[in-house]
């Protein structure tokens, strides 16, 4: 089962041809918004002063035990990324490849045609289940994911954006199988999938302009 932190009664597949996809119900993020804007700041400042670290993490399997190790070497820095006066930051192994995705996928985004992201992420490869259903979801609606990735952590859009990416849980997901994501877990998820496709993409352009 893919273990996410948005609740959804799946039917089996006989029922599903004649009843409609089960509801999801998004739970709402672990921490509050105040704590996610901070880890947001804290890790795009260190993703500016060292982009390999970023790049390395995300070179692992989502939230496998090496891409954890090297998020959390985000703290064992020298960057100086957070003011005397910051809130409390939660650390969050999740939310930190997510938004060092999200950071990276606006900068590589200049770098080609959106309308070519829906393709890269339907032929770019899983690198584990959990990959393989977040870019079943950033495929479906490659537009509202990276709305979600673009929103403020709490915001009005973010709940927008979930809610539209959330609408693919029953169609990405695996018959009678059972979930639960928050939308904390979910936009992480998807940034990973937006970063796996924007960079199979900026890859591809790169191939065709030396042709």
């Amino acid at each position: 089962m893919i273990d996410l932190l948005v609740a959804a009664a799946l039917l089996p597949s006989a029922a599903q041809s004649t009843a409609p996809a089960a509801a999801a119900v998004i739970q709402p993020p672990l921490d509050t918004p105040q704590e996610r804007q901070a880890l947001r700041k804290l890790t795009i400042c260190v993703a500016q002063l060292r982009p390999q670290w970023a790049r390395t993490m995300l070179s692992y399997p989502y939230l496998s035990d090496d891409q954890a190790s090297i998020a959390a070497e985000m703290v064992s820095g020298r960057d100086n990324c957070l003011g005397k006066h910051e809130v409390a930051v939660a650390f969050r192994t999740s939310s930190v490849v997510g938004f060092a995705a999200e950071h990276l996928v606006q900068a590589e985004m200049v770098k080609v045609d959106p309308k070519r992201i829906g393709n890269a992420l339907n032929s770019v490869a899983p690198k584990n289940a959990s990959e393989d259903f977040g870019l079943c979801l950033a495929a479906r609606d490659p537009s509202e994911a990276l709305d979600l990735a673009y929103s403020d952590p709490g915001s009005g859009r973010e709940a927008s954006a979930a809610g539209q990416v959330a609408l693919g849980l029953s169609y990405c997901s695996k018959p009678g199988e059972s979930l639960k994501v928050d939308v904390q877990a979910l936009r992480a998820l998807v940034a990973t999938a937006l970063y796996r496709g924007v960079t199979a993409a900026v890859d591809a352009a790169s191939n065709r302009a030396a042709h």
